[in-house]
């Protein structure tokens, strides 16, 4: 099992969860950096942290922080209204997005549980768009021993 392996299995649960109208970030670790023009509704999945926790003699069990990020474009007139609209769709998609994953494990039979996940505060990676992250603590074991 790799984190490379995990990643692709998080990309597709995603994707497919979220649907064709959402389209992957070019920049995954620095949302500001991507073009929002281009596309409404964006998402990004990574990996931070991880560390080896107590398992079996023959491989490493390992708990490893992945995220994913989805960004969602709006256009305030008046006042705030669609800024605070994008946020609550991004909570929607999000939930859908983490019952998903706590349910199948990404279909990935190394991947052992989904120990817990965590909502970041929402942020701007510009003046138009918003994004709001969450975390998840997935435990796998990795055969390299």
């Amino acid at each position: 099992m790799s984190v490379s392996n995990i990643l692709t299995s998080l990309n597709n649960q995603v994707q497919s969860t979220l649907g064709q109208n959402w389209r992957e970030l070019d920049y995954v670790y620095n949302l500001e950096n991507n073009n929002f023009k281009n596309a409404s509704l964006g998402f990004a999945v990574g990996v931070k942290t991880g560390n080896q926790v107590t398992g079996t003699n023959k491989s490493a069990t390992v708990d490893q922080v992945f995220f994913v990020s989805l960004t969602e474009c709006f256009v305030n007139r008046y006042d705030d209204a669609k800024e605070r609209q994008a946020i609550s769709n991004l909570y929607d998609q999000i939930d859908a997005v983490t019952k998903d994953i706590f349910q199948k494990k990404l279909n990935n039979d190394k991947i052992l549980v989904v120990q817990s996940f965590d909502y970041e505060e929402p942020n701007n990676p510009d003046e138009s768009t918003v994004a709001l992250t969450v975390n998840f603590i997935i435990k796998y074991r990795n055969n390299t021993f």
